[in-house]
């Protein structure tokens, strides 16, 4: 199928236009194009259309490239951008890839043009793929941001040294100081000396260990403002680690109107008394009266450290716990415990609240013993019920008893909203550190499932994941009593389906008599399980929903869906920030794959190697079993194995398949993919019905191998489970089997070249041959003698280690030494008698009309040596330029002892051939004159005495 690409041309020249596109939809592109040649005309252009792609020539008669990149910058456009020029310096291509421009090339050779458009499609891709993450990040820091700055309490995050490291507008409004006179100050200059922590000796221990619940600091706090006035706070602490290390969050509460209020209640006992029965919180009387007594008796036996006597006597604790007596109680307190009556309530205040309710008792008990008159603590408390609440308790002296401290009036203010809330932030906060610090889905899913089952206390739930390629929600992870988890549910019958498809939670009491869950699976659910599915938000995209279960008579109250659904969009974001990462690595990988496709194809002809390294990168990157490759005989219709990996046995290697025949048969045929998801159900099929039952296959893809219209082979894989694909995958195969269809079309190419060549120089050296035996009858005196002193020639220049294709020019040089002959007249050259001086002249220029013959001719001019130079002499007395010694070539060096030796013993009609023992005296006189000394000596060695 055709991929559909929008193009903008920036070209002068019609044709050129017309040429490129149709080598794009050649490549397998549906063009929709426009062609513009000024900077008006672009800039039209991108105002009517939007463009997946630029081609410009890079310098037109009115316009070039990088003023086209310029507007582009200027318009804040990031479109693919592709040079063309008639030719490319490489000066010129560094200027277009400085000027921003994604490839260069050349307008006559655009076989790169195809695999470049598809290349840089992918990396745009990529890049707005990247862009999306980096939005969806920043939306996801603003709605934290927006969270924190919309606390009213303020929020200081103090790092392991005291440093204040991030503080909300609200703490900017309290102490008075601006936000950078706050980052980086030590955070004793917000609450001097109060900075502790229940139950922890000091700041690192607290911070050491990151499983602390939030803690608070006890007793009467102040913090101090910038102008130097005291404010009365309560501070909450909350230790959380990021991977730039431990941190305390810290919730101040400015409680100045709380305290002011307290103030008004000492000092009007009558009013507050008054105000008693009808104050809207909790409120009693306890008479401290018997257990000053008790403190008083342990002074007066001599104890004076009372807080260190308190904590390592429990026991005397617990009896002075005993000796409190609560003497009225409002009806606020009733409702708070739970109580039936004020005696219920009066007998057990004194009990149970008392001791287990305070937490550490002793320091109250100190408290009295030092004569303090106002103190506060706060903590998790039990009702007479058996419930835990959150309580802030705060004591008064009721001012008008003799004793001061014999009365105290005890407060008490339901905080467990605003605890819940302040757990709800501490979660939210935790599991956004938590996801920042994971990379993948696997690690994310069971981060945000724990979490939220944590915060609710529940133990049950699971994580639903949308798959948009199939279609399907799936569960992929769960906790609780779903052993056998259903893995997918049908669409449109399932309550994870209706709630990504309405983007809104649902709650249900119990889910077995909930009509929205399928029949079959609402028998397998056990009784009493209700809770909320909330769905997973990312970019305004639904990608998968959040179940979490409670078992009745417990119910999802309101402030847990608001904190499911703030962790949900949290971890929606995480999980699509995962998936896109996941995307980018696989694109990444895949592109390093289609370029090492590449750069096989274009640094070698060796077509196997080719085609091992294709199936290489298809098996890993698409993640199947195996992979092959049948290549379609020349003018035949026959698909035999070329090439194959990840095969158990050699069976696939048999394979003769002709077109029309089976899956990759068809796919050859009808030049489309063929899928097929369950050989097993007709092994018949690939008609190789062994191979799919030894090697165990259920999925096939044959995909035709098509370049320049005509069909190459079929790429083949094969999988032993199903094939899970998505449009990415899609794509790469198809790359894949565009660029499989290039390297195949470009070896046979090669070979047709290389089978040329070899028999034009077949030709050629017959040619040669004929040549030199018309030189050979034209001369009869010589007949004979070019084959016989080529055959020397060849043997005394390999013993001196002249390489195999040298000696095929000095071959060709042998056989041509006297062409030159050709332009000396008959009259001359065959005359009987001796020459004259003229004459002679005229022969000695027979090198220099070698010279002019061969020299127009490039296949003969690496043999020139022989034919222009056997006549020099190593002393320089030769002809025709007088060459001396080294400036002789080689070739000419060793050709010239063979010629003269073969000469001398020759039988001329004017001498007879010499005696071989005068001819190699002459040849060892001639040594260092008309010779080179160390040819002379190899031949008279090796040759002539072997």
């Amino acid at each position: 199928m055709a991929v559909p690409l929008r193009l903008l041309i920036i070209e002068d020249l019609d044709n050129d236009a017309q040429l490129i596109v149709q080598e794009i939809k050649r490549g397998g592109f549906e063009v929709e194009f426009e062609r513009v040649d000024t900077a008006s005309g672009m800039q039209a252009a991108l105002d009517r259309q939007t463009w997946d792609l630029i081609l410009c020539d890079y310098k037109l008669p009115a316009f070039e490239a990088p003023r086209a990149l310029e507007l582009l910058k200027a318009r804040g456009i990031d479109l693919p951008f592709i040079t063309l020029s008639g030719s490319f310096d490489e000066k010129t291509a560094v200027a277009a890839l400085k000027a921003g421009a994604h490839d260069f090339m050349i307008k006559n050779d655009l076989t790169r043009l195809v695999p470049a458009i598809q290349r840089e499609l992918q990396d745009a891709g990529m890049r707005r793929e990247r862009k999306q993450v980096m939005d969806a990040l920043r939306e996801s820091e603003e709605r934290f941001r927006l969270i924190v700055e919309g606390v009213q309490n303020a929020i200081v995050v103090v790092d392991a040294s005291g440093k204040i490291t991030l503080v909300n507008p609200q703490t900017v409004e309290i102490f008075g100081y601006s936000k950078e006179e706050l980052l980086g100050q030590p955070v004793e200059m917000l609450v001097p000396n109060q900075f502790q922590i229940q139950h922890v000796n000091d700041r690192k221990n607290y911070m050491a260990d990151p499983t602390n619940r939030l803690m608070h600091s006890r007793g009467a706090l102040f913090g101090l403002h910038k102008d130097g006035h005291e404010i009365p706070v309560e501070i909450g602490l909350s230790p959380f680690q990021t991977s730039k290390g431990l941190f305390i969050l810290a919730l101040i509460l400015d409680i100045t109107d709380r305290k002011k209020a307290e103030e008004a209640l000492r000092e009007s006992e009558q009013r507050y008394r008054s105000l008693f029965e009808d104050s809207p919180i909790s409120i009693w009387e306890e008479d401290f009266s018997l257990v000053k007594q008790r403190i008083d008796d342990l002074r007066r036996q001599g104890i004076t450290d009372l807080r260190g006597y308190f904590e390592s006597h429990p026991d005397v604790v617990r009896e002075c716990a005993s000796l409190i007596n609560v003497v009225n109680v409002n009806s606020v307190s009733l409702n708070l415990f739970g109580a039936e009556s004020r005696d219920d309530l009066l007998s057990s205040l004194g009990k149970t609240l008392t001791f287990e309710g305070y937490g550490s008792f002793q320091n109250e008990l100190v408290n009295i013993a030092e004569g303090k008159t106002d103190f506060q603590w706060e903590g998790v408390n039990r009702t007479l019920a058996g419930d835990y609440i959150y309580i802030s308790l705060h004591w008064s002296v009721i001012p008008g008893y003799k004793d001061t401290l014999s009365r105290v009036m005890v407060s008490i203010v339901d905080i467990t909203e605003r605890k819940q809330r302040e757990r709800e932030l501490e979660a939210i906060a935790k599991i956004s550190a938590a996801l920042r610090e994971t990379q993948t889905v696997k690690e994310i899913l069971p981060r945000l499932l724990d979490e939220a089952l944590s915060l609710l206390g529940t133990d049950s739930g699971s994580i639903w994941l949308y798959d948009p390629g199939s279609a399907e929600l799936s569960m992929t992870i769960h906790r609780g009593w779903e052993d056998e988890p259903l893995s997918r549910y049908p669409r449109g019958q399932n309550i994870p389906d209706l709630v990504v498809a309405r983007r809104e939670a649902i709650i249900a009491r119990e889910f077995r008599n909930d009509p929205r869950v399928p029949e079959d699976h609402r028998k397998r659910i056990p009784e009493g399980v209700g809770g909320a599915c909330v769905p997973l938000l990312a970019s305004n995209t639904t990608i998968g929903a959040l179940f979490v279960n409670v078992q009745l008579p417990r119910e999802i109250t309101p402030g847990e869906l608001r904190v499911l659904n703030a962790l949900a969009e949290i971890g929606g974001n995480a999980i699509h920030r995962a998936n896109l990462l996941d995307q980018t690595v696989k694109q990444l990988d895949r592109m390093a794959a289609l370029r090492s496709i590449d750069i096989a194809i274009s640094s070698s002809f060796d077509l196997k190697m080719t085609l091992n390294v294709v199936l290489e990168k298809v098996t890993r990157e698409l993640n199947v079993d195996a992979a092959d490759i049948l290549l379609l005989k020349p003018e035949s219709t026959i698909l035999e194995y070329a090439a194959g990996l990840g095969f158990w046995s050699r069976t696939i290697e048999a394979t003769t398949i002709s077109v029309g025949e089976g899956l990759a048969g068809k796919a050859a045929l009808e030049r489309k993919i063929i899928y097929y998801g369950d050989l097993s159900v007709n092994t018949r099929l690939v008609k190789r019905g062994q191979l799919v039952t030894e090697e165990k296959f259920i999925s096939y893809y044959g995909v035709p191998l098509v370049s320049k219209g005509k069909v190459k082979g079929v790429l083949e894989i094969f999988s032993r489970a199903a094939i899970t694909r998505d449009e990415e995958w899609q794509q790469f195969l198809d790359a894949v089997a565009g660029q499989t269809a290039i390297a195949i079309d470009s070896s046979s190419l090669f070979q047709d070249l290389q089978r040329t060549n070899l028999e034009l120089a077949l030709a050629y050296d017959a040619t040669i041959e004929g040549w030199s035996r018309a030189l050979d009858l034209r001369d009869k005196e010589t007949e004979g003698h070019t084959l016989r002193v080529t055959e020397t020639t060849l043997k005394l220049a390999q013993v001196m280690g002249i390489n195999d294709e040298e000696l095929i020019h000095i071959r060709r040089g042998s056989l041509l030494h006297d062409i030159g002959k050709m332009g000396v007249p008959d009259r001359i050259l065959l005359k009987p008698d001796k020459l004259t001086k003229d004459e002679w002249a005229n022969m000695h220029k027979h090198p220099e009309f070698a010279y002019k013959m061969l020299m127009p001719i490039s296949y003969l001019r690496p043999a020139l040596d022989i034919p222009y130079c056997h006549h020099e002499k190593w002393d320089g007395t030769g002809y025709p330029r007088g060459l001396k010694g080294d400036q002789i070539p080689l070739a000419a060096r060793i050709f010239s002892v063979v010629d003269v030796w073969d000469a001398l013993r020759s039988d001329r009609p004017y001498r007879a051939g010499w005696k071989m023992e005068d001819i190699l005296k002459y040849i060892k006189d001639q040594s260092g004159k008309h010779f080179d000394p160390r040819v002379v000596d190899v031949f008279l060695n090796q040759i002539v005495n072997t």
